[in-house]
This record gives structure tokens, sequence and C-alpha cells, in this order.
């Protein structure tokens, strides 16, 4: 009886079919066609092993096992075949395994093409960042935080701006403003410092950037840095006023009377015990 031709199967005797895509059949005879290994395919009517070649995505692992292997991230192959996956270009990489596409190359960490799929990836701008891998635009650091560095990959970079402090090293939203009598003239978490003796600033002031903002008292005057922010008429002293004791110009500057003592008038004198049976308020 007359039996399949390799590439074929089918009854002997009867009608022969050819192999199917990603099936081979090397001998003569009815027996079905075999499977390609995974992740490999061959023509219609393949009559041999060497047929199989790796899919897109995948190439040919040479231990002589035969597998085919994905390609790995930032690599792609768009044809039928075994060989090696191409790299990415400069800059940029894949999301995933097994890329067909060089459409699949986007832009890396801390690199944009501001949102379209074509052109070269450029650094993300002072100020923004991208912990993903994109062609998406880059985003903007929490006000009122600042990332010091091109390409920056990490929104834990963007540092508190100048005349802004933080209670921890996680920064960003966590920024607040320098309050009134302190400045602050370097980036990051680090505390606000006082405005130094003899310097005030209103109330209102906020986020000063240096030393020089703090406003000088009038000649003759000094302030206490701890209460240097309430304006110059409370803060520009030349006594410690009522309920305060000690001498503005010392190291110490004004203190306020403790529990259970007082003191009703300016200057230098230590404040005085309350009454039997009393307490200061």
């Amino acid at each position: 009886a007359c039996k399949c031709a390799p590439g074929h199967t089918g009854p002997d005797g009867g009608t022969c079919q050819p192999c199917a895509r990603a099936t081979y059949k090397p001998e003569n005879g009815s027996l079905p066609c075999t499977a390609c290994p995974a992740n490999a395919t061959s023509q219609e009517g393949s009559d041999h092993y060497d047929h199989c070649l790796c899919e897109p995505g995948f190439h040919a692992h040479w231990d002589g096992s035969g597998r085919c292997m994905a390609c790995a991230i930032g690599a792609f192959k768009n044809a039928i075949g075994d060989e090696n996956c191409t790299l990415c270009p400069n800059l940029t990489t894949t999301t995933d395994h097994a890329s067909i596409s060089l459409e699949h190359c986007v832009c890396d960490l801390g690199l944009t093409r501001g949102g379209s799929s074509t052109g070269t990836c450029s650094y993300c701008e002072t100020g923004t960042y991208k912990d993903f891998v994109s062609n998406s635009a880059c985003v903007s650091c929490p006000a009122p935080s600042f990332a010091l560095q091109k390409g920056t990959v990490s929104p834990d970079a963007c540092q508190c701006r100048l005349g802004y402090s933080a209670d921890s090293t996680t920064q960003g939203e966590n920024c607040f403003a320098c309050p009134a009598g302190k400045f602050k003239n370097s980036t990051g978490s680090s505390p606000c410092s006082q405005c130094p003796r003899a310097t005030y600033t209103t109330p209102e002031m906020s986020g000063l950037e240096d030393v020089t903002e703090c406003l000088p008292c009038d000649e003759g005057l000094t302030s206490n840095p701890a209460f240097n922010g309430l304006g110059h008429d409370i803060s520009c002293v030349d006594a410690c006023g009522p309920g305060q004791t000690g001498k503005p110009y010392d190291d110490g500057g004004c203190q306020t009377c403790v529990e259970g003592k007082y003191k009703s008038v300016s200057g230098s004198a230590p404040c005085t015990l309350c009454p039997l049976n009393s307490e200061s308020g």
C-alpha cells in the first residue's frame, strides 16, 4: 500500500495531509506528526526536527537541548529563527521577557520621550522623576520638594526645597515651610535654623531661605532666638518683659517664670514666689 511521505500523515493507502505548522514528521508511514519543542514553530509539511525554529521573542539555547529561551528584558526578536535576540537601543529597555518588536523598547527609568513612541529618550529634568519603564512624561516632585539631579528614578530623591524641612527622611509631600523666626539655606530634611540674636521676623514670614532674610532689630535692641518670630515690637527688646527673668543679651535670653512664680514688671530681676495658697496662671 502507498504510505504517506515524510512531512505528511494519514492512513496507509489513504489520503495524506501535510503536517500542520509547528509539527514535523521525518519518516514514511501513518504515524502522526510530532510537535516542535515549546516556543518553536515550523512551516506546514515539515519533515525534519531541524525545521523547528524559535518563535519571535525566543532564541535557541545552544546547549544541545533544542530549547527556545525567551529574550531577556532589554532585548527583542521579531522573526522566526534560532538567532540571538537583539539588544534594545541605548537608554531603552523592555517591560517583559519575550519581546517581539523594536517598538517594545521604551525609555528606561528616569528617561522619557515626552509621551511619544519615537525619538531619543532624554533624562528627566531636575524637579521631576520617573520610577517606571515607559515613554511617558516624567512626574513632577510633590510640592514643595525638588529633585536636584537629572534622570531621577524615585520620588524618594525629591528633597525639600530651600526654606522647607521635614520630620523624617521621607520627604516629598511631607515638606513644610520653616516657621517665622527660622530659615534653611540647604535642601533636604535637615531642621530649620533659628534667626540669630538681635534679628526678628514678622509672624507671617515663613519659608525663609537664608539668614540674610532675618530682619535686624533697631539699634540698642536685641532678641532671644527662641522668640524672634513675633514681630519687631515683641521680639526686639532692651529688657525682659513681665513674666520673664534674665537678660535678653545673655545666651539663655529671657526665661519664662516657672510655675508657682511671677513677675509683673520688665527687667532682669528674678521671678517671685506666689503667695501662700496661690499659683501662677
